[in-house]
């Protein structure tokens, strides 16, 4: 059972499927306290998220958006138009403390994996905020579970790992 005041984080690619969509609906209808739910890949209806009772999507607004924020309605928050794309969702949570983005880092794409994280920490340095980031990296570590290191994932590890980077 949540405590008061506590939002809980979920993290979660659906690889477009409506049943895990479904499941997760049902999940957070049932939730007990506050959810956000940050998504890669998620099934889309018409183009757009599938409409959860008493919460708000934040996602690309172009064509088939791979990541996405469903907020509580009854959180404070603002989705940040300069982090939102196709591969990545972005809001400010409370009041300015706290920068909040989901992101999908397609395993065809090669070059500056990096990149949306980046975006995220020099944003986040730029606001003196807090980040947190949801993502489906398409990346093996053992630093994470994986039984083998990728190149990707050796990517993600140095820049998590490096304390002279950018931001």
């Amino acid at each position: 059972m949540s405590e008061p005041n506590r939002v809980d984080i979920w993290q979660i690619n659906l690889g477009r499927r409506i049943t895990a969509t479904e499941m997760l609906c049902q999940d957070l209808e049932e939730a007990k306290g506050l959810v956000i739910a940050l998504i890669q890949e998620p099934y889309l209806r018409k183009g757009k998220i599938p409409y959860v009772r008493g919460y708000n999507a934040v996602h690309y607004d172009g064509n088939e958006p791979r990541a996405a924020i469903i907020v509580p309605n009854k959180l404070h928050y603002f989705p940040i138009p300069a982090l939102t794309d196709r591969d990545m969702a972005s809001i400010m949570l409370g009041k300015e403390t706290n920068v909040i983005s989901s992101i999908y880092m397609d395993g065809l794409i090669t070059v500056d994996i990096t990149k949306p994280l980046q975006m995220v920490a020099d944003y986040s340095k730029y606001a003196k905020c807090r980040m947190l980031i949801g993502c489906d990296s398409n990346a093996h570590s053992p630093a994470w579970g994986d039984k083998s290191l990728c190149g990707r994932g050796e990517a993600v590890e140095e820049f998590l790992l490096n304390k002279d980077r950018k931001s």
